[in-house]
């Protein structure tokens, strides 16, 4: 009885500690992307968190526009500027996250995590 109490907790100690805090994020759901912040907000275009933002990628992410939303985790500087670094996931489909001042839906790819340079 020892050695079964003994094996299952190993079992479940092996797996809380190799399993990642943040495992949503490895499930191949989200992509990641890289790359200079072109500019940090568009006029006319607002979203509930920050943005929308461009980006200048330096991985296969593409250059459109990408939007901070209330639930984006944030590391490092909390803010995205113009001429700063960003690195973070995105997830890979076209949201109406935004609005245009008339209320039309505009559609950017919402940021799961980032984090920034302080330039």
């Amino acid at each position: 009885m020892k050695k079964i109490t003994l094996l299952f907790f190993i079992l479940i100690a092996t797996l809380f500690f190799t399993l990642p805090q943040k495992s949503f994020a490895f499930s191949g759901l989200f992509e990641p992307f890289a790359g200079k912040v072109i500019t940090s907000f568009s006029p006319g275009v607002t979203c509930a968190g920050e943005g929308p933002i461009i980006i200048k990628p330096v991985t296969k992410s593409p250059a459109s526009f990408y939007a901070v939303t209330p639930s984006t985790t944030r590391y490092l500087y909390k803010t995205i500027t113009p001429g700063s670094l960003v690195v973070g996931l995105y997830l890979p489909t076209l949201s109406p996250i935004c609005t245009t001042w008339s209320g039309v839906p505009f559609f950017a790819f919402p940021i799961i995590m980032f984090g920034s340079s302080l330039l």
